[in-house]
């Protein structure tokens, strides 16, 4: 028996692709960032090649997607809106939280703990998109993204300190 997928369905996972590419690039380069060179050039190239190598994907996705039956009943279409709802106020609170999370440390001198926290509020967003997209491999991705993060709160004060007190420390 053949099912048929509809242009919705194929079309929402590109997008899903394709913003996965966008952001996980830029994510990436943010974390090699803050490695201060370690790993240049190579990082950085391996991070767009695989950004580019998804944006390719999903445009593809999004050209198949012109083919595929438009088949879309009432309850698909509720299930869409409530699908964007759902992924547009977990976006949303991620970023206020991000800049309300600069803002304040800023403001309190320690924007050193930035990142950590940024990749915390990241990791915690992956848990509602498990919930609402059903893809179990989020729950991975957002722990193992808060354990980062957590593991960095041991480490970041550490070496601020060494750097406050005896740069030449990190040099050996």
């Amino acid at each position: 028996m053949s099912r048929l997928i509809p242009r919705a369905a194929i079309s929402g996972t590109a997008t899903g692709v394709l913003f996965m590419a966008f952001f996980g690039t830029a994510w990436a380069g943010i974390g090699i960032g803050g490695l201060q060179g370690w790993g240049n050039p190579w990082l950085p190239a391996i991070a767009v090649c695989i950004g580019l190598v998804l944006c390719s994907g999903g445009i593809h996705l999004l050209r198949a997607s012109r083919n595929a039956p438009a088949v879309t009943s009432k309850s698909d279409m509720q299930y869409r809106k409530r699908i964007g709802l759902g992924f547009g106020i977990t976006f949303t609170a991620e970023a206020v939280l991000i800049a309300a999370a600069g803002a304040i440390l800023g403001a309190a001198n320690h924007f050193e703990y930035f990142f950590p926290v940024m990749a915390l509020i990241v990791g915690i967003h992956f848990f509602p998109l498990a919930h609402l997209f059903q893809v179990s491999g989020y729950y991975i991705t957002g722990t193992l993204l808060c354990m980062l993060s957590l593991i960095t709160f041991l480490l970041v004060p550490h070496f601020y300190w060494c750097q406050r007190t005896s740069p030449s420390l990190l040099m050996k």
